[in-house]
């Protein structure tokens, strides 16, 4: 897929406050070791009715920061609970890869709920990222 055309078709959420536009990501610094971006995924529609109009949240960084905050993992296509057997035999591969002097990353992405999220009526305050205790190892 071309990276730029996915970027287009669901960009960065946004919203007004204040006159201002406000964008909803934390870029990357190696202080926090990971990125988050909020992506609307379907920018055509301003009042969602099912989740996959509504909002996603994608995360990337080190496994560290990244998968503590996951419950489900996706295996074979199939999302299914992250349990502790997962997460050792993944904490494993990690640590191998990086005794190999291999760079790895994780990917987490969480689709908002339409009843909670809906698009227009939420502020996303990403602004204040270091009070969510993100920044936990």
């Amino acid at each position: 897929m071309d990276l730029e055309q996915t970027r287009a078709k669901n960009p960065t959420y946004t919203y007004m406050k204040d006159g201002k536009e406000i964008q909803c990501l934390i870029p990357f610094s190696s202080d926090i070791k990971f990125n988050l971006f909020i992506r609307d995924m379907a920018p055509d529609v301003k009042k969602p009715t099912n989740i996959d109009e509504n909002l996603c949240i994608y995360m990337k960084g080190a496994p560290e920061r990244i998968l503590s905050r996951c419950s489900k993992i996706l295996i074979n296509g199939e999302e299914v609970d992250f349990t502790d057997e997962y997460r050792k035999e993944v904490n494993e591969a990690n640590s191998s890869f990086g005794k190999l002097g291999e760079r790895v990353l994780a990917f987490a992405k969480y689709r908002l709920p339409v009843d909670k999220y809906p698009k227009g009526s939420y502020e996303f305050n990403v602004s204040t990222w270091k009070e969510w205790g993100m920044n936990a190892k």
